[in-house]
């Protein structure tokens, strides 16, 4: 549990880091950016979704067909 909180943290630390760069660079580079990235991870979260509840009815099926009768 400890790693995985010290994994978010510095995941997050690392992102406000380069938002912060990118800003400076350019604040338009920035809000391109992030007017792409938002939608990209409503998209992502979707398909995952998607993806999840396939692979989850692939697995049934394969569990159904190797039943031992």
């Amino acid at each position: 549990m400890s790693t995985q909180i010290a994994l978010v943290l510095k995941s997050t630390i690392f992102c406000i880091t380069v938002i912060i760069i990118i800003f400076v660079i350019s604040w338009r580079m920035t809000l391109f950016m992030l007017a792409i990235m938002f939608p990209l991870f409503f998209y992502a979260k979707c398909a995952g979704t998607f993806f999840r509840t396939i692979m989850k009815k692939i697995s049934d099926a394969s569990a159904k067909v190797s039943e031992i009768s």
